[in-house]
Formats: C-alpha cells, sequence, structure tokens
C-alpha cells in the first residue's frame, strides 16, 4: 500500500498469483476530499477523465453543496426529519452532540441530520447535513449538504460527472443537479398520498431553484440466469473454496454439490423454477473462457449456449 502526503492511497496485492486469482488484477484508488480540494476545478475534472478512459470503476463518491446563506437553519431539517417531511430515503437520524464544558452555542460541537443507510443494507445513497461551522471549528460559517453515492449509483454518478467533455460549466451544474435531485422537503398531509402533488417547503424551494433536479436510479435487475450466475461466482465461489480444500478428495466435493443440488430443487420459488424450465439443457461449459469484461454478455464468455 502506498500512501501519499495528500491522504491518497494505492493499495495492490503484491503476489502475482493471488492478484489475478483473487483480485483479477485490480487496483483500488483512494482519493479523500481533501486531496480534491488541492485540486483547481479544470484539474479535478481532467483527472476524473483520465480514470474514466483507463475503464475505472467507481465504489464510493461524494458531492456537497455548501449553502452559505444559511437559507435553512438545522432546526429546519431536524423539524421536517422528525415530522418524516421528506422523499426518497426510507429513514432518518438526528444527531447532536453537547460538551458540558463548552460554553459557546449551548455547548453544541455537532449537529447534523442524515438519511438513509450506510453498507450493503442501504439504497447507494447516503445524505449528511450538518452544521460546518460546528465541524470546521469555526472556519467555514455554512450548513453543507453532503450525498454519498456507493454502489452502482457511483458508477453512475461518476460516469455523468467525467462525461462532461471538458466543460466545467456542465460539470458544476450536474454537481448541483445532483444535490437538489437526491432528496425533497415537502409537507405531507394523510389525505395526500401523490408524492408529486405535495408541497415542497419554502427554504427548500429556495435552495434548489438555481440547482436544478437530477435523480440517480438503478433499475432492479432481473433475476435471469445471467444474473444467477453471476452472483455466485462472486458471492458463492470464495466459500465453495474453502469447503472444496476441507474434503478429502474432489470426488467428496463434487458429491456433495450434488446433494446441495438435490436440497435445491426443493426450496426454489415459481420464478426460479420456470427459469431452470425455461433454460434446461442450455449452457455448455468453455474452458477457454477468458472474463476481461465483466458485462451482461456473461454467458457468451463463459459458457456456450446451445438450441
Amino acid at each position: 500500500r502506498f500512501v501519499w502526503k495528500s491522504g491518497v492511497s494505492l493499495c495492490f496485492d503484491e503476489d502475482p498469483e493471488l492478484r489475478e486469482k483473487a483480485h483479477r488484477g485490480r487496483i483500488t484508488l483512494d482519493v479523500p476530499g481533501k486531496a480534491c480540494d488541492e485540486l483547481t476545478a479544470p484539474d479535478l475534472l481532467l483527472f476524473m477523465e483520465g480514470l474514466q478512459d483507463i475503464g475505472c470503476n467507481c465504489s464510493r463518491i461524494d458531492v456537497f453543496l455548501d449553502d452559505y446563506k444559511r437559507t435553512a437553519t438545522m432546526d429546519d431539517y431536524h423539524l421536517a426529519a422528525a415530522k418524516g417531511d421528506y422523499t426518497m430515503f426510507q429513514i432518518s437520524s438526528e444527531n447532536r452532540t453537547r460538551n458540558r464544558t463548552r460554553k459557546e452555542n449551548d455547548g453544541l460541537v455537532y449537529d447534523a441530520v442524515t438519511f438513509g443507510r450506510r453498507g450493503s443494507k442501504g439504497s447507494g445513497s447516503f445524505l449528511r447535513i450538518y452544521d460546518k461551522f460546528l465541524e470546521s471549528n469555526g472556519e467555514s460559517n455554512c450548513i453543507r449538504l453532503e450525498i454519498e453515492f456507493t454502489q452502482h449509483k457511483a458508477q453512475k454518478v461518476f460516469n455523468i460527472l467525467s462525461g462532461a467533455d471538458g466543460n466545467l460549466d456542465v460539470f458544476a451544474a450536474c454537481c448541483g443537479a445532483l444535490i437538489g435531485g437526491c432528496i425533497s422537503f415537502v409537507h405531507r398531509t394523510p389525505e395526500e398520498k401523490h408524492i408529486s402533488r405535495l408541497e415542497p417547503y419554502d427554504w427548500w424551494e429556495e435552495i434548489i431553484r438555481p440547482l436544478g433536479k437530477l435523480s440517480v436510479r438503478i433499475s432492479k435487475k432481473q433475476n435471469t440466469l445471467t444474473g444467477m450466475i453471476e452472483w455466485t461466482e462472486h458471492q458463492v465461489s470464495p466459500t465453495l473454496f474453502v469447503i472444496a480444500k476441507a474434503f478429502k478428495t474432489e470426488q467428496d466435493f463434487y458429491n456433495w454439490i450434488q446433494r446441495l443440488r438435490d436440497i435445491g430443487d426443493g426450496k426454489v420459488n415459481i420464478h426460479q423454477r420456470q427459469v431452470a424450465e425455461q433454460n434446461a439443457g442450455s449452457l455448455v461449459y468453455n474452458q477457454k473462457f477468458n472474463r476481461e469484461k465483466q458485462r451482461s454478455d456473461y454467458l457468451n464468455a463463459m459458457c456456450v449456449q446451445v438450441s
């Protein structure tokens, strides 16, 4: 692992065999926000375009907006979150930390509201709204809206921003619109169930008016044969490797796999059984498979479909 003073780190496996088998030759580049602050806007855009050119797969990207006008106070955000007057997210959390030895701001040292979940249970979007004045010890007097994109949404946002084709106006407009489209604060009523008809908060309207809206949505992946094979290879193959090592012979391991298949036969749902029947006998394993790119035509690379 290489780490620079700016906080940028480059991680890779030195063992060539392990690098190919476990990581498929990939490396990990971590660029924190502080390092991005050291770059000018043109250089940052050029850097992202360069990463896109080499086929970078983005796993996380953060976009933020600093509201120096304090159009809405933290109390406004707390109240809207407590009432459930927001869209795009299912859960919210409030965090106010006080230090009893501090006299300023009634001892308040951290003030934030978050929307969404991080990690595998999240939607790929996590919004944090916090008082930057408290977080920066008085250096930045603003309220920051910071949206964290992960998983497939991170790649989609990266493609949008790096695809600005060197136009900084487009780049900036997309950043602002991503903030404007990540959430909406509305007055919910028991009578009205259609979100589009709900009245937005005045202060939120003022914030997003110059930003516009750009919502990032990922369509739900269909549970197809291709998806099942890709998921099994990605999620189950490491566990199968460990179990296979534990068996005395390969034949014992294959017998156990067949036993798993028999167990699965009694657990499949209607859709899975339909997929099984529709694709019965349609695959032949291709030993010359070379997975250079992970795309939806996975079966065409690893397996040959026969009529």
